[in-house]
């Protein structure tokens, strides 16, 4: 066989490779590219062939240290890719680039949770690296160094075309595609300045002393006993179920940490999405409203492992903060099941303040992996996941959730709720996004942005205000099941003594206002980047 016929035959063979690596959008480039000029389409084509032959160059150079350092390149960048195709069903793209940024604290539970997946991956790329390295050394011939600069243009195309069209990510091979979109996602996270000072002025005093937001972390509210679910996760929520307000199931504004939170603080409605200009992060934030209003401000951190802020806050969101707590820096010893104990012992020290006070509260939760979130002797539902194991059986998994459930919201509440009790205090309890549990043979952290399941969605929403006030609860029965995210800004800001007229005009209405019959819709995908914004159907 003659060399020209062994390199077509290579090229053919790499190509391969990426178009099974990245198969979810190898297929999708013809749509993607729909409505572009014809010279423009075929440049893009051209430009593939010609990181195709990119890495035919790199492979054949007479350069031993080229060779190497690309099949490192490839070997590291196929197995990140086939990772996440295997764990989580996408390619990488914007989105998982973003998650990575954001939620880098949970780094360890990921490796835990999807150890065997993400080891099934590198397994795969060392197979295709090795023989790819063994086709190029033992049957290709070698080519002058020169020609290493040739593969320069075709990559800086591909990354204009990247960093420049918004939506072309994920397009071009893997060994390609994921530096580059790692450093477009990196680059173009939104670095913001001061907030803006608040829209609106405070008319009335507050309607209670300590106002406390507890935003759980990945909480399905459809698990939850206490709105009917089959399996009993809340038997302490049950018996004082006279004692709350439970409005049922809530759509969360988000499928990701980082979407809730930013559009939770900053009170962004619905129709301002996608947030092209930024607002969720110049906005005035409801610790700004909290300050303006009176309340000494309280943030406490259940989560972050970082010095970093996460959830897109910046140091100039903590101006406003006036005590910022962060449970993992001042019990750095401390394990995941017992943050949220821990966080109860803070909130005590809230209550027992003679400030007028509003506190934000990150908790836990049931972030994956879920059996690290609660102690073992708490396997209240058998049989559950145990240390490394591979997530495949769905039954097994809802039962490791759910001992997840009732450990960090039930036993949580059961221990907080006494401390409650003859305090002027109301409580808004959520979560920032539900999770899916292998439903409809999607995996687990199925975190694509195309068509994501509602369950991601579905979050709890419970109010424990005593006997005070009740004029404002008087469209509870009425708003179980239509509340959304959305509602809680609005209704907070009425909570800090603003108008309520001038809050709707603003922000929406709030959950004390009686709603109508509303189509819900949560997004995923990139809140500020719009052709990665994806609004979808809650019902």
């Amino acid at each position: 066989m003659n060399n020209k016929l062994k390199a077509i035959l290579f090229v053919f063979f790499l190509l391969f490779i990426f178009m099974y690596a990245d198969h979810r959008h190898f297929f999708d480039i013809p749509r993607r590219l729909e409505g572009r000029p014809i010279v423009y389409q075929l440049v893009f084509y051209a430009n593939y062939i010609g990181l195709l032959l990119s890495c035919f160059i790199f492979l054949t150079v007479k350069s031993k240290f080229i060779r190497i350092v690309f099949c490192l390149l490839f070997f590291i960048t196929l197995s990140i890719t086939f990772a996440m195709d295997i764990a989580h069903g996408n390619s990488f793209s914007m989105v998982e680039a973003n998650i990575l940024f954001t939620e880098i604290q949970f780094a360890g539970e990921a490796m835990n949770a999807f150890f065997y997946q993400y080891l099934q991956g590198i397994g795969l790329a060392l197979i295709m690296t090795a023989l790819v390295a063994f086709i190029s050394y033992r049957f290709m011939p070698r080519i002058d160094n020169v020609y290493a600069l040739i593969p320069i243009l075709f990559i800086a195309y591909a990354a204009k075309i990247n960093l420049t069209s918004d939506s072309w990510h994920t397009l071009f091979p893997s060994v390609v595609n994921v530096p580059i979109v790692a450093a477009d996602a990196y680059v173009s996270i939104p670095r913001f300045g001061p907030r803006k000072p608040p829209f609106i002025k405070p008319e009335n005093k507050g309607l209670y002393k300590h106002i406390i937001w507890i935003i759980d972390e990945s909480v399905r509210g459809d698990l939850m006993s206490i709105n009917n679910s089959p399996i009993p996760t809340t038997p302490f929520l049950e018996s004082i179920k006279s004692n709350y307000y439970n409005y049922g199931i809530m759509s969360s504004s988000s499928q990701f940490s980082y979407g809730s939170n930013m559009t939770l603080q900053s009170g962004l409605r619905l129709d301002q999405l996608p947030d092209s200009n930024l607002n969720y992060g110049t906005n005035p934030n409801i610790f700004q409203y909290s300050k303006q209003a009176g309340y000494t401000t309280y943030f406490i951190d259940g989560q972050n492992k970082e010095e970093i802020p996460t959830n897109g806050m910046t140091h100039y969101d903590f101006e406003n903060i006036d005590h910022y707590i962060r449970i993992q820096k001042n019990h750095p010893d401390i394990k995941w099941p017992e943050v949220d104990s821990t966080i109860i012992k803070y909130i005590k020290k809230v209550l027992d303040s003679k400030e007028n006070t509003f506190t934000y509260i990150n908790k836990a939760g049931c972030h994956f992996a879920y059996n690290n979130f609660y102690p073992k002797s708490r396997e209240v539902f058998k049989p559950s996941y145990r240390g490394g194991e591979a997530w495949t059986d769905p039954a097994t998994l809802k039962n490791t959730y759910c001992n997840c459930i009732s450990w960090s919201v039930d036993d949580f509440f059961r221990k907080l709720y006494p401390a409650t009790l003859d305090k002027d205090a109301i409580i808004i309890y959520t979560s920032d996004h539900g999770v899916s549990l292998l439903e409809k043979g999607r995996p687990v952290q199925d975190t694509g942005p195309l068509n994501p399941l509602p369950v991601r969605a579905t979050v709890p929403f419970l109010v424990f205000a005593g006997k005070d006030h009740p004029e404002l609860f008087e469209f509870a029965e009425n708003n179980k099941n239509r509340l959304s995210h959305f509602s809680i800004f609005p209704g907070t800001l009425f909570l800090l003594g603003y108008n309520i007229n001038q809050i709707t005009q603003k922000y929406g209405e709030g959950f004390f206002t009686k709603q109508e019959k509303i189509k819900r819709t949560f997004f995923s995908g990139s809140i500020y980047d719009p052709p990665n914004f994806y609004l979808n159907k809650f019902e």
